[in-house]
């Protein structure tokens, strides 16, 4: 079998690379940046049984470092090879949710249905993002915050302990809590949060 034939194959769910030229490595590295890990698995029952892979890094980037292993995939369409973008810890990213730009999914938190999380985006704790929500810039989602139906965060917005329900659309710099007790909005609104007080006008 020549170089050109050679395909690259798995080991215990791993990555097989010695039969492969430095130029083809290096080719694999530039289009992507992890690996699933087959044999370390876990299942989910979310309407249907789906089976999420943990995923390891197979190179540096970001303050990751070459054979990191981190949190939980369906499949490599959950989160982006570009940028710096990872799924540390147990987070799962499944469904058509996408982690991409540089943003971080940590701890026990979840991604799924079709949101999208990128930029700097910081999902962490035990939060959940779901339905068609969008997650960017800065937001830094923390505690056990949700977050579903068709909102869309962005700025510099930090969520403690938060429910974003329904069509809410954020922007701003702020930090607040259960923004829809506050404001008893259930349709499609959008909110300028003006500080650190969580003080907030329609438009």
């Amino acid at each position: 079998m020549n170089n050109i034939e050679k395909r690259l194959s798995y080991i215990n769910g791993e990555f097989n690379l010695r039969n492969y030229t430095s130029i083809n490595i290096a080719n694999i590295n530039l289009k992507q940046k992890y690996v699933l890990i087959f044999s370390d698995r876990c299942k989910l029952n979310y309407h249907r049984e789906i089976i999420l892979y943990r995923i390891k890094s197979i190179k540096d980037f970001g303050d990751i470092k070459a054979n990191t292993l981190g949190g939980f995939v369906q499949s490599y369409n959950n989160l982006s090879h570009k940028g710096d973008c990872w799924i540390y810890n147990n987070a799962k990213v499944y469904d058509n949710a996408l982690v991409s730009g540089n943003a971080k999914v940590l701890n026990l938190s979840q991604l799924y249905d079709n949101a999208i999380v990128k930029n700097n985006a910081i999902i962490s704790g035990k939060s959940q993002v779901c339905g068609n929500s969008e997650i960017l810039d800065n937001v830094s989602i923390c505690d056990e915050s949700k977050v579903y139906g068709d909102s869309k965060l962005c700025g510099s917005i930090k969520l403690i302990n938060n429910f974003i329900a329904n069509n809410l659309i954020c922007d701003g710099n702020t930090v607040f809590g259960r923004i829809c007790s506050i404001c008893g909005l259930d349709n499609c609104s959008h909110l300028q949060l003006e500080n650190e007080f969580g003080n907030y006008s329609r438009r």
